[in-house]
């Protein structure tokens, strides 16, 4: 009770500060300056931006062992493999909820082909019928559908500033438009692999049917109060895989297919729509095409998520059979040192985002090095700066350790509260100190845009929509990303 009065009391006060503050702040244009600085000069050359993406993009992107030719042999030996299976059937009603929910997105951009998300909320049931021939087909592999689609093998990156100063490449946030229709396609093949295919293990909690973030930061705060009502030492640890979207190789989600027991033709269906696709930049007007995309999942896709669930869980498995062997997670319970009949907890991911539970630092150290090599073994490594450790007693030697892993140096920092996944949970497992980061966020969303508010400049609508984001990215989410 008292709890739920301090939570109420600080979102009014924190609401009615920012109103306040809304209400009296001069508010002034923003500025940005998409320039380079050129012999101490600061100038916009097209040229110069072009030279600096394209070099981006293709150190992300490129794989020289991925080039057309092995992705057309894998295919084709997915098309021989594929003589003889099961055909794959697509229900109506599967394709009905998907389509009901592009409904939900009608005021989004229409895709290359011309159709917009809202469209196809409105087909009728016979033009529902003829797409769901159609998508069968096409997973199937029949006669005249199993080339690839031009239309679908191009993917329009359009780039934003993400922040007011955007002076370099990586500072610009690419929005990826593809086709609506393919967007549906992909959609119903990732839902019939998660029919087909065995599920992830139960430590994934991304992109699962029933799974929520809350599960894990609650997970998180309850081991910590049990922990230390018990009398155990309980360290956590929270990292992120670098670059888990883009740096996957098309041989590895293969791989992460086959292991789940995915049926040969969604395995091509999916590795089709992978195959031969490049990229066009538009910046501020500016076209720049010919990029090629030769691993990662497809930007703007439906089945990216998945397909970067199943790679990563090839190696959170490997990795929980090592960790499980040496009796590295943590154990607490009302009987010390007990495996058997206390609760044991080593790791819980959300995507590429990974909790690590030890009850020893020694330990903690060891589940971090097992991991690390598993990733390796995929290609991927460990975000740096990601690394964060947090003990429940918040006794430390050094705020800043330096763990050696897969022969890098990794840094990792001791903190007294981790933010996870947008909640932040401190080292007793207050339930007070994620609105306490929250009230924070809010005001620093708020004093980032502070200026655009009140600017008569700008629509009326667009100011209401940022006032609003204020209060839901920040005080309901817990984020000040956007």
């Amino acid at each position: 009770m008292h709890t739920s009065i301090y939570i109420y009391m600080r979102l009014f006060i924190s609401i009615s500060i920012s109103i306040s503050i809304y209400n009296t702040v001069c508010m002034h244009n923003y500025v940005y300056t998409y320039t380079h600085s050129v012999n101490g000069e600061l100038t916009f050359d097209s040229s110069l931006w072009e030279t600096e993406f394209r070099t981006l993009y293709s150190g992300l992107f490129t794989d020289p062992d991925n080039d057309f030719a092995i992705q057309d042999a894998r295919l084709q030996l997915l098309r021989l493999n594929a003589v003889g299976q099961d055909r794959i059937v697509v229900p109506r009603f599967m394709l009905c909820d998907i389509l009901s929910q592009s409904g939900r997105k009608r005021y989004t951009a229409p895709g290359l082909d011309g159709i917009t998300s809202g469209a196809l909320g409105y087909l009728p049931l016979a033009a529902i019928d003829t797409l769901v021939n159609l998508c069968e087909s096409r997973i199937n592999g029949d006669l005249g559908h199993d080339s690839l689609i031009a239309d679908w093998i191009h993917v329009a990156i359009s780039l934003i500033p993400k922040v007011r100063n955007a002076n370099t490449a990586k500072k610009w946030r690419s929005i990826a438009l593809t086709s609506c229709l393919q967007k549906v396609y992909l959609a119903v093949v990732t839902k019939l692999d998660q029919f087909y295919s065995e599920p992830c293990h139960h430590m994934q909690y991304g992109f699962s049917l029933g799974k929520q973030v809350m599960e894990i930061t609650e997970l998180r705060r309850l081991a910590a109060q049990k922990s230390t009502r018990w009398g155990v030492s309980l360290y956590s640890m929270k990292l992120d895989v670098h670059r888990a979207f883009d740096a996957l190789r098309h041989g590895v989600i293969l791989a992460a297919l086959e292991r789940s027991s995915c049926p040969v033709r969604l395995q091509l269906a999916m590795l089709r729509e992978l195959a031969h696709f490049d990229i066009t930049l538009n910046f501020q007007g500016s076209v720049w095409e010919g990029i090629t995309y030769l691993n990662g999942g497809k930007k703007g896709g439906s089945d990216t998520p998945e397909l970067r669930k199943r790679a990563l869980d090839v190696a959170l498995c490997k990795a929980k059979l090592r960790w499980d062997s040496l009796s590295l997670g943590a154990s607490f319970g009302q009987e010390p040192k007990s495996h058997g009949n206390n609760l044991y907890l080593d790791g819980v991911a959300w995507a590429d985002d990974i909790i690590l539970f030890s009850n020893s630092l020694a330990n903690m150290k060891a589940m971090f090095r097992i991991l690390v090599e598993e990733l390796a073994a995929l290609r991927l490594e460990i975000k740096p700066g990601s690394l964060e450790v947090m003990n429940n007693y918040g006794f430390w030697d050094h705020d800043v350790m330096l763990w050696e892993a897969g022969g890098v140096q990794h840094k990792v920092c001791a903190r007294h509260s981790l933010n996870i996944l947008g909640v932040t949970v401190d080292e007793s497992g207050s339930d007070t100190a994620s609105i306490d980061h929250r009230i924070a966020q809010a005001w620093i969303h708020f004093m980032a845009r502070r200026k655009s508010f009140c600017n008569s400049i700008i629509p009326l609508k667009l100011r209401w929509r940022r006032i609003r984001d204020t209060v839901f990215k920040t005080l309901l989410h817990g984020s000040v990303d956007g």
